[in-house]
């Protein structure tokens, strides 16, 4: 095992001794962390207080029997790779058992050293990838959330000064046309002759404006050209 490289957690079900026995010396070594349960309700007790990678069950055994144990496991445990080892001759209840409850592998007894090994080395290689992958996926969430929040609050940002710099723009519009309407009015009061004229040339100009349908910013020019 290299320094980098994860025991595998493998928890081994099956109702005969030998059987366990036989399994545990398969996978004997530093590289597994090995179970052992001699039922399908054991099995559960032992999950329960601690989930594993991979469960290899037997399908035939009193009580809770390998196939309802692989459901409870898929229910309660669904990231356990789920691998059966079984001696049960009828493919079709194979077949309907791997279809309902997602098993990840077959192994007929008895079975192949190297094949089980190699199947369950290859369930815990998945169950590590899925669990990468949603490792990966939860950081992108929070990444895009932090992302999406930086965004609105610059958004937020921008809106503020824009609101700003439009008043000050509107004062700014406001101020210079006080400026126009004092100044006429300082001119009319030094010339008596011409009092309001600039409000009746102005007011004419207006007209003459929106009756030719001008924009209102262009309107708003020609009543400030005419004061």
């Amino acid at each position: 095992m290299t320094a980098n490289t994860q025991p595998i957690d493998l928890l081994l079900v099956d109702d005969e001794p030998l059987i366990l026995r036989s399994l545990r010396a398969l996978f004997r070594g530093e590289h597994y962390r090995v179970r052992a349960a001699g039922s399908g309700a054991e099995a559960l007790d032992c999950l329960a207080r601690q989930p594993v990678d991979v469960l290899v069950t037997d399908m035939r055994m009193p009580g809770m029997d390998g196939r309802a144990l692989l459901g409870e496991v898929k229910q309660q445990y669904p990231e356990v790779m789920r691998i059966v080892l079984s001696g049960y001759a009828e493919p079709d209840r194979v077949m309907e058992t791997v279809n309902e409850v997602g098993i990840f592998a077959y192994v007929g007894k008895p079975w192949d050293n190297a094949d089980l090994r190699l199947k369950v080395e290859r369930a815990a290689e998945q169950r590590r990838l899925r669990q990468l992958v949603q490792t990966r996926n939860a950081e992108l969430k929070a990444l895009n959330a932090k992302l999406e929040a930086k965004v609105e609050a610059r958004t937020a940002q921008l809106k503020r000064a824009w609101d700003y710099l439009v008043l000050n723009m509107l004062d700014l519009e406001e101020s210079y046309r006080a400026v126009v309407n004092v100044l006429s009015h300082v001119t009319e009061q030094r010339l008596p002759e011409v009092r309001r004229h600039a409000d009746r040339v102005a007011r004419t100009a207006v007209a003459l404006a929106r009756a030719l349908h001008l924009p209102r910013a262009e309107v708003t020019d020609v009543e400030t050209a005419a004061l």
